[in-house]
């Protein structure tokens, strides 16, 4: 753990500068881990029907000075200021607006505890946080950023549905417009609250009312496991940490702890194959597993 070896926070410190300015050995490690871990996630949507029309990457957001662009507006609009006292000194800051903070929260980025009022949103080492990214890539979304991504094809789905992906190379010409929202959707969980708020106070700031008003959070709460699933689907809850105290296991990023997809589908998978024999003694192997993996896998048709 990191907070047992505090040598090792400039260690990530330097990571993340390298991972963010690319063109580095750093840089393209984290460029073909992430493209692993993307394909795979593909791959498991498929299982779903699930398709998308284009893939952000958070580098580029960076590297196409998407946010040396967000902050100049919002330091020319006050929106932000570079906050000289108390915890928080040498970071630029949000102030909050009423009813917008959690009580007594801390950083989700790590290591810079929340002022009250105030949100952290270049830390004091001049790491960007992830709402500032956020912040940057709303304004984009609405089209009031006034620089654009370039695209690159990226593959082809099931069907023949053209993937796009954004890159800091140079832009295929045949690549459709994105961007210009009239409505955004952002579906994340309910502890997200206050830093979705944040994106439309930002815009509201800036003079944006409308789009404020059309930047909507569709939440959900906190997804938990009973202990008896959490054992099912392959996490052993150590009985000396907090989370054995707790009648449930909380699903976290964070922690590295959440159901994998592909793991509830083959366990579905296994168990409604077993049940189908049972109804249905008379259908051969093959009928089976396909009637399965049919229960297991609704086909929804989504498009992202």
């Amino acid at each position: 753990m990191v907070r047992d070896h505090p040598e090792r926070l400039e260690v990530r410190a330097q990571a993340l500068h390298d991972l963010e300015a690319g063109h580095n050995d750093t840089a393209e490690i984290g460029t073909f881990i992430a493209d692993r871990i993307v394909r795979a996630h593909l791959k498991t949507m498929t299982r779903l029907n699930i398709g998308y029309d284009l893939l952000t990457y958070e580098g580029d957001i960076l590297r196409l000075q998407f946010w040396a662009r967000a902050f100049e507006i919002l330091k020319a609009q006050g929106a932000v200021f570079l906050q000289t006292e108390g915890k928080l000194a040498g970071c630029w800051v949000m102030r909050i607006e009423e009813g917008d903070a959690p009580p007594d929260e801390s950083s989700e980025e790590g290591g810079d505890a929340i002022e009250p009022r105030e949100k952290v949103i270049v830390r004091s080492n001049g790491v960007v946080t992830y709402v500032g990214k956020d912040l940057a890539n709303q304004f984009w979304k609405f089209g009031l950023l006034g620089k654009d991504f370039r695209y690159r094809l990226f593959g082809t789905q099931a069907g023949g549905r053209p993937l796009w992906a954004t890159t800091s190379g140079d832009t295929d010409p045949a690549a459709p417009a994105f961007g210009r929202a009239k409505h955004i959707y952002n579906v994340i969980d309910s502890r997200q609250m206050y830093l979705q708020a944040l994106l439309s106070q930002a815009l509201r700031t800036l003079g944006h009312a409308e789009e404020a008003e059309h930047s909507i959070h569709f939440s959900y709460e906190m997804v938990a496991l009973s202990h008896a699933t959490a054992r099912e689907l392959g996490y052993e809850v150590p009985p000396e940490g907090d989370e054995a105290r707790k009648p449930f296991v909380e699903v976290s990023g964070r922690k590295g702890l959440g159901v994998k997809v592909d793991d509830l589908l083959d366990l579905l998978t296994e168990k409604a194959a077993i049940e189908v024999g049972r109804r249905n003694p008379e259908l051969g192997p093959d009928e089976r597993a396909r009637t399965a993996a049919q229960i297991a896998s609704p086909r929804f048709a989504i498009s992202c």
